[in-house]
């Protein structure tokens, strides 16, 4: 049985406009390039449920993705991530940007997400007479491959709680690209220039 450890898990709230279509499509274009799931037909995505459901409040929309990624070169680790985006009390209006109607949604919409590292997810070790030994193995031998795979895919969370939170128009953390104010005891040339 494959032993999952669980790496990152965020989860990110709106209550605003949003275009729930098009965050949909530019979340599921970002997982497809980011994780490589060869062609484009959604039959290679792995959507496993997709619920919408319609009321006087509003829509209540289901989405649950499963991506998974196997590490290069290794037939041991791979990524795991479990996506679900949930909207409630989602509804259709009209905006008003540049004097032209556009069509958008209102509710709050929320993304939850939990990173996991998958060992042996082909089961190679589990018929093994050595299976009684691998969580030794894992925290001895494997210990410092292993925190390189984890700290790999907590980078990768990173980046999608930052890419998630930049569709959804929410503010974020970055460094400036330069200070505002040069430093003291430049030359006047590199001031000019800043």
């Amino acid at each position: 049985m494959p032993v999952e450890i669980l790496v990152a898990t965020f989860e990110i709230k709106a209550t605003d406009i949003i275009h729930f279509k098009n965050f949909y499509n530019m979340f599921f274009d970002y997982i497809f390039r980011e994780f490589n799931f060869g062609k484009r037909p959604t039959s290679d995505f792995p959507e496993k449920y997709f619920y919408e459901s319609k009321s006087p409040n509003g829509k209540e929309i289901w989405v649950w993705w499963r991506p998974v990624k196997a590490e290069a070169g290794s037939k041991f680790v791979r990524k795991k991530f479990k996506i679900d985006l949930h909207g409630v009390a989602v509804k259709d209006i009209e905006i008003m940007r540049n004097n032209k109607k556009f069509k958008a949604d209102v509710g709050k919409v929320e993304v939850l997400v939990k990173a996991h590292l998958e060992l042996d997810y082909k089961g190679m070790w589990e018929k093994s007479f050595l299976a009684p030994m691998m969580q030794l193995f894992y925290k001895t031998v494997y210990k410092k491959i292993l925190e390189g795979y984890r700290k790999d895919l907590l980078m990768d969370s990173y980046k999608m709680q930052e890419f998630v939170k930049r569709i959804m128009d929410i503010n974020t953390f970055s460094y400036p690209t330069r200070p505002f104010n040069p430093p003291l005891g430049l030359p006047e040339e590199e001031q000019a220039l800043s």
